[in-house]
C-alpha cells in the first residue's frame, strides 16, 4: 500500500484574494480542515505547500496556500493534485477502498489471474474497474454482482462474473 494518497485537486481560483476551489476525491471535507501541509503533484512535478486556511463555503471546499495573496498567484495551483499521508486522508467505512489501493490488484477468477486493475472510473451508474486483460482494457462494474472479496493486503479481487470480461 502507498503511504500517500491523492485526496483532491485544485479546480479553479476562487475570488481575488488567493483562494482556490478544491474537488475532494472522497466527496468529504472534514479531513481537509485540519491540514497544514500537503504535497502537490502535477505530472512529474512535486512540491510541498503550506495551507494557510481551508474551509467550506456555500457547499464548496476552498483553501488558501500561504504564498497566495491574489488570484494570479493562486492560478499556479490549478490542476495540481493534493496528496497527504494516508493517516490524514478521509477515513474509510466498511467496504470502502482508496482507488490507489485497488490499482495493481489482480482480478482473480478462482486461482487464475484474469487481469490487473489499472484504474477506477467514476460514472453515473457507479464505479468501474479498468482491468488490463492481455492486450485489452476491460471495464468491470465494481458491484457485488460482479466482484466479491477485496483483499488489499494481498492485492487480489475476486471476480464473481467472469463472463463480464468476454
Amino acid at each position: 500500500m502507498m503511504n500517500e494518497l491523492a485526496i483532491g485537486k485544485v479546480i479553479k481560483v476562487f475570488g481575488l484574494e488567493g483562494w482556490v476551489k478544491i474537488e475532494s476525491f472522497s466527496g468529504e471535507y472534514d479531513h481537509f480542515l485540519a491540514l497544514t501541509t500537503v504535497t502537490l503533484r502535477s505530472g512529474s512535478l512535486v512540491k510541498t505547500a503550506e495551507l494557510e486556511h481551508c474551509e467550506v463555503r456555500a457547499g464548496s471546499l476552498v483553501a488558501r496556500f500561504k504564498d497566495c495573496m491574489n488570484a494570479e498567484q493562486a492560478e499556479q495551483y490549478v490542476g495540481w493534485e493534493l496528496w497527504v499521508d494516508r493517516s490524514k486522508a478521509s477515513p474509510l467505512r466498511e467496504h470502502e477502498y482508496y482507488y490507489g489501493d485497488l490499482t495493481g490488484c489482480s482480478l482473480m477468477n478462482g486461482t487464475e489471474c484474469a487481469g490487473v486493475v489499472t484504474g477506477v472510473l467514476e460514472t453515473a451508474g457507479g464505479h468501474l474497474l479498468e482491468v488490463q486483460c492481455g492486450n485489452e482494457i476491460k471495464l468491470v462494474p465494481f458491484r457485488k454482482e460482479f466482484v466479491g472479496t477485496v483483499d488489499i493486503h494481498n492485492k487480489a479481487i475476486e471476480l464473481i462474473a467472469p463472463w463480464i470480461l468476454e
